[in-house]
């Protein structure tokens, strides 16, 4: 827990611990996060893999991409941190396997 909770510290927290208000550059509070609370962790992987885009033109939430960024590991280790910490849920099984089988072709 320790590496994820440094890697969210790093990472994550700049923009997600300030919470989205009107108008604001922040993120959604982990804790509001429904990819956390999800039985399977492919969508939260996903998003922090590829990142979250508005269509183009269009205003809307952006979140950068960590694919180049983060190795297999630290993916691991922040869904891990994230699961127990803001969802406060059961560790995912198998989450290894589900992060080395969700990237992108």
């Amino acid at each position: 827990m320790l590496a994820g909770a440094a890697i969210y510290a790093n990472a994550c927290a700049r923009c997600h611990d300030i919470g989205r208000r009107d108008s604001s550059a922040g993120a959604l509070q982990m804790p509001l996060a429904v990819a956390v609370y999800d039985p399977d962790p492919r969508s939260l992987i996903r998003i922090v893999r590829e990142g979250i885009m508005p269509p183009p033109g269009e205003p809307g939430r952006f979140m950068p991409a960590f694919a180049g960024l983060l190795s297999d590991a630290q993916l691991v280790a922040l869904a891990a941190y994230l699961r127990r910490y803001a969802a406060n849920a059961p560790a995912w099984p198998n989450l290894d396997s589900a992060v080395s089988k969700a990237k992108s072709p």
